[in-house]
């Protein structure tokens, strides 16, 4: 189980707010329904994923059909969209879920706004996704300049020999964007956190954003020609939020 739904049952336990098999959970992008069928194992009764790819969605629901995880026979895995979940209720779910989501989304309030609309009054939030004020990119699995204009990263991407299907697929979010975001719609922000630790070696300073695009280019191509592998965890933040 992905050990963001531990830490966020510890934190409920810790205010006295514990989730139990009737919790009703709700994992926003759940890919192949890791976590939804996690919980299913577990005895949860009211889980659903919703998920962007229908491929993704057929193989949850293959899974849960070989693992015999059964429901109420209510559909757990559903396609839909993160900014616009009208397939949905208002106020429904305890505990809104959504781990490396929202820097996938061109518009991120409206992804909030989203999540705050089928949390319940007083139910919880948690995000969970890459913080790019950090230098790695975790969908490439390479180092990063922070916040390198996508226009410019094909000169770094060719440095690693990769190619730019990618640049399309992430936006940049930040542990201090979201939080502000957060608050601007009214959710309370009860906690949050960065994981991850980054080695020395590791490290690019944003200042080569300054560069040109050749010198670009040669950085990422010295750092690829070492062989360079990611030694640390990935930069990640965590935000916990009530409704």
């Amino acid at each position: 189980l992905h050990y963001c739904i531990p830490q966020l049952f510890a934190f409920l336990n810790k205010i006295n707010q514990p989730a139990n098999k009737t919790t009703s959970i709700v994992d926003i992008g759940c890919g192949i329904g890791v976590v939804v069928l996690t919980l299913l194992r577990l005895g949860f009764l009211n889980v659903k994923g919703i998920e962007y790819s229908s491929e993704h969605v057929e193989i949850a629901k293959y899974m849960q059909k070989e693992f015999n995880y059964a429901t109420s026979g209510e559909s757990v895995f559903m396609v839909g969209d993160a900014c616009n979940l009208y397939e949905l209720p208002s106020e429904h779910f305890d505990i809104v879920f959504s781990n490396q989501v929202i820097e996938h989304v061109s518009n991120v309030i409206s992804m909030l706004c989203e999540l705050q609309r089928i949390n319940k009054k007083g139910g919880f939030i948690q995000i969970f996704a890459p913080d790019y004020r950090y230098p790695f990119e975790p969908h490439y699995q390479i180092p990063w300049i922070p916040f390198l204009q996508k226009d410019r990263a094909k000169y770094w991407l060719d440095g690693f020999n990769l190619p730019y299907g990618g640049l399309n697929e992430f936006h940049y979010v930040t542990l201090p964007m979201v939080v502000g975001l957060c608050k601007d719609i009214g959710l309370e922000v009860l906690w949050c956190n960065t994981h991850g630790s980054i080695s020395p070696a590791a490290s690019i300073s944003a200042s080569l954003r300054s560069s040109n695009n050749n010198e670009i280019y040669l950085y990422a191509k010295k750092l690829n020609s070492q062989n360079w592998r990611p030694d640390f965890n990935d930069i990640s933040f965590s935000i916990i939020c009530r409704k």
